[in-house]
């Protein structure tokens, strides 16, 4: 063998053994790297009024309320087939609406008929992932969508979507509400308007429109502005769908 061989050999040979030393002081190092697994807080913490604040802007036709208690607006949010679609597919299994607190005094605080979603039914599943893409909120931080019928007559007198720390502790302790997202599923031909008092605003129910507001201030207080009722339907009838946010851990 010359001495032009034995020198490239050597050289292979020096720039391997540096390749080796360099992989092994780097591995050394990072047996001493810990990465934490993510926590409840960082997960919580997913919810971020000011971002999803500025995402439906950017996306609502218009925008009701005041600035610290906007009501998004979203037009032409489902289509009329899918629209009809969903009532087709849960008018046949309507139960009356349950409340979260039953007043004593008053048997028709809320008069409508709920019926459930189903994670088997295509066209529910196809709905919800809209709503979730829509707003970009993780769906284990929601709850599962619900559609509700009025009749003539049939109302939902003035409330808050968010829970009472003490009244309502039972659904408090599962996860404060935080948005709202309804879609009106049909127009209506008289009343049906979901009506802020604090606000004085009415929205008046237009097929495949959109609503959504956040129950909650950025320091997790409930928003008393967004106090509203679904008015009685005075002609025709009027189905929605409502789906609920709601924070994983709260503060």
């Amino acid at each position: 063998m010359d001495n032009k061989n034995k020198w490239i050999i050597f050289g292979v040979f020096i720039v391997i053994t540096i390749s080796l030393i360099i992989w092994l002081f780097v591995n050394r190092n990072n047996e001493n790297i810990v990465i934490p697994p993510p926590t409840k807080t960082s997960i919580k913490n997913i919810y971020n009024r000011k971002d999803t604040d500025n995402l439906l802007r950017s996306i609502s036709t218009k925008i009701y309320g005041t600035e610290s208690t906007p009501i998004y607006i979203i037009d032409n949010f489902l289509s009329d087939s899918e629209c009809d679609s969903i009532i087709s597919s849960v008018k046949d299994n309507l139960v009356a609406s349950p409340l979260t607190r039953v007043d004593p005094n008053d048997a028709n605080f809320r008069t409508s008929k709920t019926g459930y979603f189903s994670n088997s039914n295509t066209i529910q599943n196809k709905v919800n992932k809209k709503i979730l893409d829509a707003i970009k909120i993780p769906e284990h931080l929601s709850e599962i969508p619900q559609a509700q019928k009025y009749s003539v007559g049939n109302e939902f007198k003035a409330h808050w979507d968010a829970f009472d720390k003490e009244s309502d502790r039972s659904f408090y302790d599962k996860g404060q509400r935080t948005w709202t997202v309804m879609v009106y599923l049909n127009d209506v031909e008289e009343g049906g308007e979901t009506y802020f008092p604090k606000l004085k605003q009415a929205v008046k129910p237009k097929k495949g429109t959109c609503v959504v507001w956040c129950n909650i201030k950025e320091n997790y207080d409930i928003d008393r502005d967004t106090m509203h009722q679904g008015t009685p339907v005075k002609k025709g009838e009027k189905y929605i769908i409502t789906k609920w946010f709601k924070l994983d851990k709260n503060p």
